[in-house]
Order: C-alpha cells, then sequence, then structure tokens
C-alpha cells in the first residue's frame, strides 16, 4: 500500500518569510506542516521545475524521493501569489519513516 502526502505548495509575498512555501496536510486533529522554501526556484518556475522542488523538499524532509508527485496548475492565485495543490505518493517501506517523524 502506499503513502499519500498532500498539501498546497504556495508563492508568499510576505517580506518576513518570501518565496515558496510548502504546507502538508496532516492527519484529522493535526495541525498542517508549514516549511518555507526560499526563492531559488521562481515563482513563474515550470511544472517540471516545481516538482523538482518538491522532491528536494521532501527528500530533506523525509530521507527519501517520493515516487510519484502531482502538481495541479493553478490551485488559485488568492495567497499574494500563485498556488498549487500537489499530492505525493511513497511506496510502503517509506511509511513506518515517516510516522516516526511526525511522532
Amino acid at each position: 500500500m502506499d503513502h499519500q502526502l498532500t498539501g498546497h505548495l504556495t508563492w508568499s509575498t510576505d517580506p518576513t518569510v518570501p518565496g515558496w512555501r510548502l504546507t502538508i496536510e496532516e492527519e484529522p486533529g493535526r495541525p498542517a506542516t508549514l516549511l518555507p522554501l526560499g526563492t531559488h526556484v521562481a515563482q513563474d518556475a515550470s511544472q517540471q521545475e516545481l516538482q523538482t522542488l518538491l522532491a528536494d523538499a521532501f527528500h530533506q524532509y523525509t530521507g527519501a524521493i517520493p515516487d510519484r508527485i502531482d502538481l495541479l496548475i493553478p490551485l488559485d492565485n488568492g495567497h499574494g501569489g500563485t498556488a498549487y495543490q500537489f499530492c505525493v505518493r511513497y511506496e510502503e517501506g517509506v511509511r513506518e519513516y515517516w510516522n516516526k517523524k511526525l511522532e
């Protein structure tokens, strides 16, 4: 069984945390995880560049590269910039590691 993670990738115009931000939706009753990703990838990046940004971010956060990344383009422009919804999938072996990260 695959492990699936969903959330939003948004471009922030907030001067205290500019650039891309990753919001990972958690299980019900748990707060979402927010990770600032910086401005090294431009706001008008291609879908491939954004998928690479997500792969790198999840690799750093979980220790494993996702097996699949789906990016819906665009979700909206209501966050002071561009926003996308994403879904990443890992094979079964990563689930145990991911659950330990969340504890």
